[in-house]
């Protein structure tokens, strides 16, 4: 920062004096102290003295500049002025000295009274400093508008300008005439700015021809661009009481703040009830009121420029209906309905029964009120034209309002036309006479009697035989029921139902008749077997009577000693046709079987059949069900059949047989495969009798298999059934074991696999098998591991007998008899024991392993050198074996272990 000197203090002012050369011409009494000519720096501070040497009283002195005027004497912020400081001088400070101080300085004076002056020039070095007022580091142009960069140097330094590495000239990027680069004074200017070309930094170099002294200085040029409306506000419509949303948006550099105004005002819009985002654009005005109906403006602007669009804003004050209430007339007359409703716009008036749109309204309107008076005329009225109607008042753009005027019809009591006109009793079932009548007002309902010898009725009231009911269904329906108790002397015939209100009074009769029980049905035989017989029985529709609750069959002989009963259903008011599977019939039998029908009515006419069962004989066809032609696996197949009928002798198995077979290319009408060629033999197994499902193991994937179903009594097998199936395909082929569904069926020689070897040969190679298999991986366990089978025998019933001898033993080398332990309390300690070994358990058990070897193998022991532990083998067979405890670290000894002998030392050798 430079800073500008106004005024030296005498002390300093001496020293400078005392070090400076006068300057003048010889003989003159007025000279200039210091250098001639005079070399200053740019903006620092100096002073030039001029003194009169003569002395005494000598007129004033005087400075005149490098322009010839004089200088005058200090004043404030002066950057050239002249000051006396000491007698017979006067001096020439500058301050901030610049370029412009250059020149020729001339001090005046009058010696004696003849003029005298002296002349010095000065001459000023500018140091190179450039100022951000000289050359900001951050200025903006506009797009599509000639745009200045500026920069400047002191006096004397010359400017030149670099862009993108490249010394911009005067036609840089555009032509002779119209250069789009021009270097004005102060600056760079751009003719037409462009904000991909000119976006960015430029470099300004400052410099002076024949001087080292140089600078570079950035100057980050960045282009704006005005806004520009790309989506304006949209005229619309509000409604009272909600919100309204103005949207705008526009595109500049940078992004555009927005404000909005109403209706020309110049002042921002603002309140709470706008809700505005300056950044966004969107303007919401809350709970909109008539006087929001306008003009709006939205303004985009940033630092480059700003545009206005506009929108119109209509408020609607949606539709209220005033005025609106019900009516009433009787049947013939006429009737209006008046509706008002207000709205700006005027509302229309549309009226409603139902969902159904009434045509035939006229409207009156109010311009000045903003109201209109809608009527509804209503002729000759019918107790239809009754109940409710909707008056809706409807403005487009808004909620519409609706209101509900009830119209009442008086007319006479009127039945309902479904109203049944005959009702049925039975036994313990009394009659509900039902009559149901409509009227306005809402009638009453009474009943009489039938009509006795003289046609004359009497008025029922509730007693013994007679109740009556009532419930009001509506405003104008009413339903009342009068309930007859028959006992066989309550009269049947035609009784009164009277219905009475204001308008008159309206009569029905309805009859009251017995009901009659279930008609004779009709039976079709299905099947007769030895010992079974199966039926059909249907009855007729009822439409006087109750339907048949239950089906009664009585058989004679009785099979069993009683009677049978089978439920009736009822779909749709008929009765369901009923399945009678009788059993336990004798074979070669005649028999009757009646069939007789029961309801609330009583029992009905019988039917009778009569049959012949049947000699024994062999069983009855399989029914194959619920089998999938296509397999849901690739090696197995679930068959499924329904238990067949014996034939008078009990089954004794089913036969299932399969094979590999070929069907044609056409299935048959129920869209099964039909059979074309044996490609193997059928492979047979035998099922339990009782069985209903069997499962087909083994099967290949992909392949077409019929199989055949046969059931087998003393009388021999019954008609094959035979169904073909394919197994499902893409899977890899895997040899299954059979189920253990199929574990309890018996292989049978009558058939071969596909490859001459029986299935149930297959099976029992695979179960052998798997026995030398277990029985030799066990034997290694129990010899290698002390684990397996063999193992947890060994120690459940050997232990006992182990104990004792190690008693003995112990007795013998005088053990303390404390130590002893009972046989069972030693079978006990054994089965305690677990069965899997640590490591450390299972290298101290070796010698327990020699020891618990067969015997001939302990008296090879005792002739072999070889083995270190022979001398504890025992010779003799029927002694017990003495087994060898475990040895235990002393952390891990068990009260049962310290009861046990010490391990020999051998076998604490071999342990270690």
């Amino acid at each position: 920062m430079i800073i500008r000197s106004a005024v030296m203090n005498n002390a300093g002012l001496w020293l400078v004096l005392m070090g400076l050369v006068i300057v003048g011409t010889e003989g003159q009494d007025i000279v200039i102290e210091g250098e001639n000519p005079l070399k200053l720096t740019g903006y620092s501070s100096s002073m030039i003295t001029c003194r009169n040497t003569a002395g005494g009283e000598q007129d004033n002195l005087k400075w005149y500049g490098a322009n010839k005027n004089e200088v005058q004497s200090y004043y404030s912020n002066a950057l050239i002025y002249s000051n006396s400081f000491t007698a017979n001088s006067l001096s020439l400070v500058f301050t901030n000295i610049s370029e412009n101080d250059a020149g020729e300085y001339t001090c005046n004076g009058t010696v004696n009274g003849t003029p005298q002056s002296a002349t010095v020039s000065v001459m000023v070095n500018m140091p190179l400093i450039v100022t951000n007022e000289m050359a900001p580091p951050i200025q903006k142009v506009q797009e599509g508008k000639k745009g200045f960069i500026k920069c400047t140097g002191p006096g004397g330094f010359i400017v030149s300008w670099i862009r993108n590495g490249n010394q911009i000239k005067q036609d840089t990027n555009g032509t002779d005439d119209t250069p789009r680069y021009a270097q004005v004074q102060n600056g760079l200017e751009i003719t037409n700015v462009n904000a991909s070309l000119d976006e960015g930094t430029f470099i300004c170099n400052v410099f002076k021809l024949g001087s080292s002294q140089f600078k570079l200085i950035n100057i980050d040029v960045r282009v704006t661009v005005p806004p520009k409306i790309t989506t304006p506000p949209s005229a619309g419509q509000a409604v009272v009481g909600e919100q309204y949303r103005f949207e705008c948006l526009a595109t500049g550099k940078p992004p555009p703040e927005y404000l909005w105004f109403k209706d020309g005002s110049t002042n921002v819009l603002a309140g709470d009830r706008y809700e505005i985002n300056k950044q966004s654009g969107i303007l919401i005005i809350k709970n909109v009121i008539k006087d929001d109906e306008g003009v709006y403006k939205c303004d985009a602007r940033n630092e480059a420029d700003s545009v206005v669009e506009s929108a119109s804003l209509s408020v609607i004050i949606p539709p209220k209906i005033l005025e609106h209430m019900n009516k009433s007339g009787e049947e013939g007359n006429d009737a209006v309905l008046i509706c008002k409703a207000y709205g700006d716009p005027i509302p229309t008036i549309k009226w409603f029964k139902g969902d159904k749109v009434i045509q035939d309204a006229t409207a009156t309107q109010d311009i000045n009120e903003k109201t209109v008076v809608s009527s509804l005329t209503i002729t000759s009225l019918t107790k239809e034209n009754g109940g409710q109607y909707t008056c809706e008042a409807a403005t487009q753009g808004a909620p519409s309002d609706k209101k509900n005027v009830y119209l009442s019809v008086k007319y006479k009591p009127a039945f309902d036309p479904d109203m049944a006109s005959t009702a049925w009793t039975w036994k313990n079932a009394p009659g509900n006479l039902t009559c149901l009548v409509r009227g306005e007002p809402r009638p009453t309902v009474e009943w009489y009697s039938i009509p006795n010898e003289n046609g004359d009725r009497s008025k029922i009231e509730e007693e013994s035989f007679y109740s009556i009911s009532t419930k009001y269904i509506d405003a104008n329906t009413v339903q009342s029921i009068l309930r007859v108790v028959y006992d066989f002397t309550t009269p049947l015939g035609d009784y009164l139902c009277k219905a009475t209100n204001d308008l008159g009074s309206t009569n029905r009769t309805i009859r009251l008749s017995k009901a009659n029980p279930p008609s004779q049905p009709s039976v079709t035989e299905v099947m007769i077997t030895p010992t079974t017989a199966d039926f059909i029985v249907r009855f007729s529709s009822v439409s006087n009577a109750p339907p048949p609750k239950r089906l009664k069959v009585t058989v004679t002989p009785p099979p069993t000693g009683r009677i049978q009963y089978f439920t009736v259903g009822v779909v749709n008011g008929r009765p369901k046709e009923v399945t009678v599977d009788l059993k336990d019939l004798t074979p070669s039998t005649s028999y009757t079987f009646e069939f007789t029908g029961e309801s609330d009515a009583g029992e009905g006419q019988p039917k009778r059949e009569s049959r012949n069962t049947p000699a024994p004989r062999e069983p009855y066809k399989v029914v194959i069900r619920n089998s999938l032609k296509d397999g849901e696996y690739p090696t197995k197949y679930l068959l499924e059949w329904e238990t067949p009928k014996n034939g008078g002798a009990d089954i004794d198995r089913i036969e299932i047989c399969h094979r590999r077979v070929q069907v044609l290319a056409d299935q048959s009408p129920n869209n099964e495969y039909q059979f074309k060629e044996t490609i193997t033999e059928f492979v047979c197994q035998n099922a339990l009798p009782n069985q209903s499902t069997y499962e087909l193991t083994n099967l290949n994937p992909n392949t077409y298999y019929e199989v055949r179903i046969r059931a087998n009594n003393v009388h021999g097998l019954s008609e094959s059934s035979l169904y073909i199936f394919k197994t499902k395909g893409d899977q890899p082929i895997q040899t299954t074991v059979s189920s253990i569904k199929n574990s309890r069926v018996e292989p049978q020689s009558s058939g071969e696999g596909e490859d001459g070897i029986s299935i149930g040969v297959i099976i029992a190679i695979l179960i052998i098998a798997f026995i030398v298999l277990f029985i030799v991986v066990d034997v290694t366990c129990y010899y290698k591991k002390r684990l397996g089978v063999i193992m947890c025998f060994k120690q459940r019933f050997c232990s006992g007998s182990s104990a004792g001898a190690g008693g003995a033993k112990d007795a013998e080398k005088g053990g303390d008899d404390k130590n002893k332990k009972s046989d069972k309390q030693n079978e006990k300690e054994e089965n305690t024991k677990p069965l899997l070994k640590t490591e450390e358990e299972e290298k101290n058990g070796k010698e327990e392993l020699k020891e618990m070897e067969p015997e001939e193998k302990e008296k090879d022991a005792e002739k072999s050198p070889t083995i270190e532990n022979a001398e504890e083998a025992k010779p003799a067979p029927e002694s017990p074996k003495q087994e060898t405890p475990k040895e235990t670290k002393p952390e891990e000894k068990s009260p049962t272990s310290e009861a046990k002998p010490e391990a020999p030392a051998a076998e604490k050798k071999e342990a270690k």
